[in-house]
């Protein structure tokens, strides 16, 4: 009776293994991001997007040679099987399961109905295609031996070359070795590079009718992280350096978030500088917090105040920039004088175990990175743990202010404008850290894309980047990592126009050179230097009345920074009439990062050729890099004119059960608040994304109640700073206001076919609803795995 319950348990368990997607998108075999080639491949038939250089063309061209195949169809076989390691979607082609593959998942049979692949209607057998043209051609170093595939098969004959049926006993057991089958999640190679379907001409998807959301919390913070012990707490931490533990109320009960601003869980405001663009930006608990208690900060200090402060400039002669000729910034502080800092602190000793803390202490265990920054300006700073890997993603932004003009984000041997990716668990001695160069306590990670490139520095994980600002991975596909990318702004040579106070009877004439940035106008009041933070001017026509928070102003009086030359500057009062709006267009981008992947600034800001005004540094062409363009982006001129648009702020991709309609849709937003995007990949795994503004509101039950903005239907949240998410997928926004959680629609009256009372999460391969019974037979399955196992063990 005991070996019966075995063998059904492990019936289920192959049975649950059958019920775990894995699905991936576009990605070569290293990892890395496909890229376009300039030229075109001489041997292998990959001339758009590709994952092979010239130079592995040749390479496999040179392997295909030396195999010596006397037959011309088990050749073109080969040849097609060899090149299919440029093919954009090799990754998953010579991955399966996480099994490193020789060939790549060969078709077997037919292409099923709900195949992503091109090819709906029948298609013949590629696996039986290689046997049949293959098992009695001699092959030199054969790709197809039962050693290197890992699977049982006869012995390898000593000779060689070999053929398949000196390795393999019949066609059946070298397609069960080699083959596979496409389906919604999955592709195979079927001789020809991979072609997904073309949806263009199917039914477009319909976005969510709007997106519900209910306050929970009047808090401003400007990060989130759920708790690693998958309770219903979160962590949440503001500019100046405070980390608060709270609770969060179930969906629907009507509670409020139960926080304590009077005891934070941490407070690091000693070591913090805190400004408009300096502090806290971002937190991250080890994923075994609840085992070891350890987090981590990532913050700016000022050397000026804090002795601890006190790392390298990233300005120096190895990135070819001289701090010298810098100057001072905005705020009057001298170049590197701000600096990014990652540290480590502990929960443990404030209670009998970590994951039971509710205070740490501010002393430091060890500094994992400390950088002088050459401006207080696109310094980015959130820091994540890969889900997969458990390495730490630290995204630091260009830190030039306009224009990047030292080109920091494109120069690999700076740490500027570049996601990093970092080992903490491995520390090695100070000794091997004074030797490496590094940055502090920390190992690189041997896969790193530029771990071996003497010429670059090993950190690197992706460069190409502006202001990285809200990173996130897919919880669902952890391949699928998005970052906002906030586009140029400040210091903008824009054109004013004002009534000349010097000149009155020349009436309203254009002024070249007022400072502007997305948000922000630079101007004087009385004695002291202010930014009016939310003004914006509009209209290319003089008279246009300038406009704060979408609400009509009048016509104001500003001391205004004005330029008659370069070099020559005074400050007047001037009456504001109207700014060109063409300065105020500037792109903002969504990225889905890869391993070395190139993301174009300041070459590009997002699709657009960019310019410099200045270029110190020098400049990177564009012929010698291969950049990734953004999934998702927009223009300023796409957001409404009168309330105008700032940054963009990455989201999550959704995968909550609350609203069903909104499953597996990223949602992402603009700093404003008066947009909010949702976006869906068509079709699934290609990495192509569609997006549409959604209409939000706010649930007439809120547990707080929401203030509309004055004359629109909006919530005024105020500044969207970041976006968050819990242990149960629900995602928030964090926002000026406070704090916000998506609920169900028909809470704000929204319509969703889908949405019912249900508890269990969505498949992300399958609609919700149907989604939903599928995921209930899966935890059945695992109930019923778990009961047989106690059964087999009474």
């Amino acid at each position: 009776m005991k070996g019966v319950l075995i063998s059904i348990n492990f019936i289920f368990c192959c049975f649950l293994l059958f019920l775990d997607s894995s699905t991936s998108l576009p990605l070569c075999v290293d990892s890395s991001a496909p890229f376009i080639l300039n030229s075109t491949l001489e041997f292998c038939p990959y001339n758009g997007s590709t994952c092979c250089n010239s130079t592995e063309d040749t390479q496999i061209q040179k392997q295909f040679q030396l195999m010596n195949i006397s037959d011309t169809t088990c050749a073109s076989a080969l040849k097609s099987i060899l090149c299919a390691r440029c093919d954009p979607y090799s990754a998953e082609l010579f991955t399966v399961q996480s099994t490193p593959r020789s060939v790549p998942l060969l078709c077997n049979s037919t292409i099923a109905s709900n195949s992503s692949q091109s090819k709906a209607v029948a298609v013949e057998d590629f696996c039986s295609q290689v046997w049949e043209s293959c098992q009695s051609v001699s092959i030199k170093n054969s790709p197809f031996s039962p050693s290197l595939q890992g699977q049982a098969g006869r012995t390898p004959s000593k000779s060689n070359p070999s053929k398949l049926t000196d390795q393999w006993q019949s066609k059946t057991d070298f397609c069960t070795a080699f083959g596979g089958s496409s389906t919604s999640e999955s592709v195979c190679f079927e001789g020809e590079p991979v072609a997904l379907k073309n949806t263009d001409s199917e039914a477009p998807i319909s976005p969510p009718h709007g997106l519900c959301l209910e306050k929970i919390g009047n808090g401003s913070y400007l990060n989130m992280v759920a708790h690693p012990d998958g309770t219903n707490r979160a962590f949440f931490s503001n500019q100046k350096g405070q980390v608060w533990l709270a609770t969060i109320p179930a969906d629907g009960s009507g509670g409020k978030l139960q926080l304590d601003e009077s005891s934070p869980f941490v407070d690091l405001t000693d070591m913090v500088y805190s400004d408009a663009k300096l502090g806290m930006m971002g937190m991250a608990f080890h994923p075994k917090f609840a085992e070891n208690g350890r987090f981590f900060a990532s913050f700016t200090c000022d050397k000026d105040k804090w002795s601890g402060c006190n790392g390298i400039c990233s300005c120096n002669s190895n990135v070819n920039c001289d701090p010298s000729k810098i100057g001072t910034g905005s705020s009057g502080a001298q170049p590197c004088q701000y600096q990014a800092v990652v540290a480590e602190y502990t929960a443990n000793g404030t209670a009998s175990q970590p994951s039971s803390a509710v205070s740490a202490k501010p002393t430091e265990v060890r500094r994992i990175f400390t950088m002088g920054l050459p401006s207080n300006t696109e310094n980015g700073g959130q820091i994540l743990f890969g889900p997969n890997d458990g390495y730490l993603y630290f995204m630091m932004g260009d830190g030039s202010g306009t224009g990047d003009p030292y080109n920091f984000a494109q120069n690999k041997k700076s740490l500027l404008g570049k996601i990093m990716r970092l080992d903490i668990d491995n520390i090695p001695s100070a000794a091997e850290i004074s030797k490496q160069g590094l940055w502090g306590s920390y190992s690189i990670p041997k896969d790193n894309p530029f771990s071996q490139d003497n010429g670059s520095q090993a950190e690197i994980w992706a460069l190409g980047l502006k202001t990285p600002w809200r990173c996130s991975f897919d919880s669902e596909r952890p391949s699928y990592f998005f970052c906002g990318d906030a586009g140029q702004g400040l210091g903008y040579y824009g054109v004013l126009q004002v009534s000349n106070p010097w000149y009155p009877s020349l009436g309203c004439q254009p002024w070249k050179g007022l400072l502007i940035s997305r948000t922000k106008v630079n101007v004087i009041t009385g004695s002291e230097v202010a930014i009016a933070g939310s003004v914006l001017i509009k209209g290319s026509h003089c008279g246009r009345r300038l406009y704060r928070d979408g609400v009509l102003l009048g016509t104001w009086n500003f001391y205004v920074l004005l330029m008659r030359a370069p070099r020559k500057r005074a400050f007047k009062k001037a009456q504001v009439y109207c700014l060109d709006d063409s300065v105020l267009d500037l792109y903002e981008e969504v990225d889905l990062i890869t391993k070395g992947g190139n993301y174009g600034w300041r070459v590009y800001e997002g699709p657009y050729p960019f310019t410099p005004n200045e270029s110190p540094g020098g400049n990177t062409s564009k012929d010698s890099i291969n950049p990734i363009m953004p999934i998702l982006g927009y223009n300023h001129s796409e957001v409404n004119k009168n309330e105008g648009s700032a940054c963009i702020i990455g989201g999550y991709m959704y995968r909550s059960n609350t609203d069903p309609c909104m499953y597996g849709r990223y949602l992402y937003a603009d700093l404003y608040s008066v947009a909010v995007w949702e976006a869906t990949e068509d079709p699934v795994n290609s990495g192509n994304f569609s997006k549409s503004r959604i209409p939000f509101s706010c649930s007439h039950d809120s547990p707080i109640k929401c203030d509309p903005v004055p004359g629109t239907s909006l919530p005024a949240l105020g500044y969207i700073y970041s976006f968050g998410e819990d242990n149960n997928k629900d995602v928030y926004i964090l926002a000026s206001e406070g704090v916000y959680r998506v609920v169900r629609p028909s809470r704000c009256s929204y319509t969703c076919s889908q949405e019912k009372a249900t508890t269990e999460a969505p498949s992300p391969s399958t609609s919700p609803s149907h989604a939903c019974r599928n995921f209930s037979i899966y935890q059945f399955l695992q109930i019923s795995f778990f009961l047989l196992l106690l059964i087999c063990f009474v």
